[in-house]
């Protein structure tokens, strides 16, 4: 019996399960700690209030990929059908002989469990450390492994072969930042988000022999969000003083305690203005973001 694909697999569950979405599937399903749970929600939470696009199981044919760029070119697409898939019916066929070949699975579809097309990401829960280190999927339209089957002795192939495998890698790539290197020249810093277990699990990984660096959760939210990140942020506090009490009532406790002292240097005859209550707000936020590392890691 054939396993299900991830979309099958998802579809049979809504099915079985009345009244629950695509977000439920991803949070109960896929996401395999409370930790990744709890990550998860906070960030579609922060995507709906900051009018963030993502797609839910979505679903990458190479084969329609591969189409959608080479109708705009169509001298190549005279020079690939005619000198090398003449006899197949479309890009994918054409692959899995030249893969089959090199004793490689071609795999056409691709499907991830959350994607977010504003900036490229893709993310497989509980998969992260294996995206980082491979991304195997893009290097399936590298020309390296069609190199023997005609697109060697065809130049203009070979430069769209190389542009089709680089627009991918932009197109669908793992959550990582490109303007931080370390000394180590093209080391990449990818960032792991959904558990702080995965970070510890990394650094024991052979992350740096792929080039790779852990980064941080803060700079995923940044790179992320981009422009909408004060947003973002702002909606993070909310939702943190919402789900912790305690810190709530010791948070206004210390702003009443600074307003209060302030007033009093002022004087009876004047009133202590908002901008006033809101720089006081922020050194309150500020001691707080010492005390509480969670909540510092929102506020900066």
């Amino acid at each position: 019996m054939n396993k299900l694909s991830k979309k099958e697999a998802m579809n049979q569950w809504l099915e079985s399960n009345p009244g629950k979405t695509e977000r439920d599937w991803l949070i109960e399903v896929r996401c395999t700690t409370n930790t990744q749970r709890e990550a998860l929600k906070e960030l579609l939470e922060c995507c709906d209030a900051c009018g963030i696009k993502y797609e839910i199981c979505h679903e990458v044919d190479l084969d329609k990929e591969y189409v959608n760029l080479i109708s705009s070119e169509p001298e190549l697409q005279d020079i690939l059908e005619l000198k090398t898939m003449n006899t197949f019916d479309n890009f994918n066929g054409y692959c899995a002989v030249v893969f089959e070949d090199n004793g490689i699975e071609y795999n056409p579809y691709h499907v991830f469990d959350l994607y977010l097309p504003h900036i490229g990401w893709y993310i497989n829960i509980g998969s992260e450390i294996e995206d980082a280190t491979t991304e195997r999927w893009t290097q399936q339209t590298a020309t390296t492994h069609f190199e023997g089957n005609g697109l060697e002795d065809i130049p203009k192939a070979r430069i769209f072969m190389n542009g089709f495998n680089e627009k991918l890698n932009v197109q669908y790539s793992t959550p990582k930042s490109n303007k931080f290197r370390n000394e180590v020249d093209g080391c990449k810093y990818y960032f792991l988000p959904w558990n702080k277990d995965v970070e510890t699990d990394a650094k024991k990984s052979d992350l740096k022999d792929y080039k790779l660096l852990p980064g941080s959760v803060r700079m995923f939210w940044a790179t992320l969000f981009k422009d909408n990140f004060n947003e973002m942020k702002y909606f993070r506090q909310e939702l943190y003083l919402k789900n912790h009490a305690d810190f709530k009532e010791r948070r206004a406790w210390m702003l009443h305690s600074l307003v209060t002292e302030f007033q009093k240097g002022l004087g009876p005859n004047k009133t202590i203005s908002t901008t006033q209550i809101n720089k006081l707000l922020e050194t309150v936020d500020n001691e707080l973001s010492i005390l509480y590392p969670e909540f510092g890691e929102i506020h900066y």
